[in-house]
C-alpha cells in the first residue's frame, strides 16, 4: 500500500464527510445589521466547467475587510453572480465560510502597484505614498480653505475701508485723506497658487 492510500483511508476514517474548497457563484448577499447577516446565498459550481450543481449553501458567512467592536467595520457585500471559493472549517460541510474572490474571471480595475484603490466602478479612492486621490488627480489639490478665506477677509478689509473712504469723502483733499488709512492694509496675495493647494490630496472630476 502506497503512502498516499494511507493518507486517503486514515482521511475517510477520521473525516469521512470532508469537503474541500469549492468554487461557488453569489445569488444573494444579505444585508442589514446583527449576527451572520453579512453573508451570502452561495450556489456550488463544479470545478474546471463552472457548471451549476443542486446544492445551495444559505448564509455562507465573509469576513469584512476590516472589523472592530460594537459594528464598526470596513464593508464590501459581493455582488449577485460574484465567483468565490468556499472553504469549510476543519473541512466539515456543515461549517461553510467565503474564503474570497475566485480572481481568474474577475475584471479587476486599473490598479497599480504601490498603491491602495477602493472604487465602485465610477467613484475612485487611491492612496499611494504621502498622496491621496478623489477619483484621479486632473482638478489638482484640495483647496486650504482656512489659508483662502484669511487672505479673503484681509481683501475684504481693504476693499471696505476703501468703501468707507469714500462714502464719507465731502471733497476730493478729504477722499485723499481717507484713502491714505488704508495704504497700512496688507492685501491677501493669490500670485502663488501652491500656498492654497494641499498636493497631498488631490481630485478629478
Amino acid at each position: 500500500m502506497s503512502v498516499r492510500e494511507i493518507v486517503a483511508r486514515w482521511l475517510d476514517a477520521a473525516m469521512p464527510h470532508r469537503q474541500g474548497p469549492q468554487i461557488g457563484r453569489v445569488l444573494k448577499f444579505n444585508s442589514g445589521s446583527g449576527e451572520n447577516t453579512y453573508s451570502a446565498r452561495v450556489r456550488v459550481l463544479r470545478p474546471g466547467s463552472l457548471e451549476e450543481t443542486e446544492r445551495i449553501l444559505e448564509d455562507v458567512p465573509y469576513s469584512p475587510i476590516w472589523a472592530g467592536p460594537d459594528g464598526t467595520g470596513v464593508y464590501a457585500p459581493l455582488p449577485v453572480d460574484t465567483l468565490v471559493i468556499v472553504g469549510y472549517v476543519e473541512f466539515n460541510p456543515a461549517h461553510p465560510y467565503i474564503e474570497g474572490v475566485w480572481g481568474e474571471f474577475y475584471q479587476a480595475a486599473d490598479f497599480k502597484p504601490k498603491e491602495f484603490l477602493i472604487t465602485n466602478g465610477t467613484t475612485t479612492i487611491t492612496v499611494k505614498s504621502n498622496e491621496l486621490r478623489l477619483n484621479g488627480d486632473s482638478l489638482g489639490g484640495l483647496v486650504k480653505v482656512n489659508q483662502l478665506i484669511t487672505h479673503l477677509q484681509m481683501n475684504e478689509k481693504f476693499l471696505r475701508a476703501i468703501q468707507t473712504a469714500i462714502k464719507t469723502a465731502v471733497n476730493p483733499n478729504s477722499l485723499l485723506a481717507n484713502l491714505k488709512t488704508s495704504e497700512a492694509l496688507d492685501l491677501g496675495d493669490f500670485s502663488n497658487a501652491s500656498e492654497f493647494e494641499n498636493s497631498k490630496v488631490k481630485h478629478g472630476g
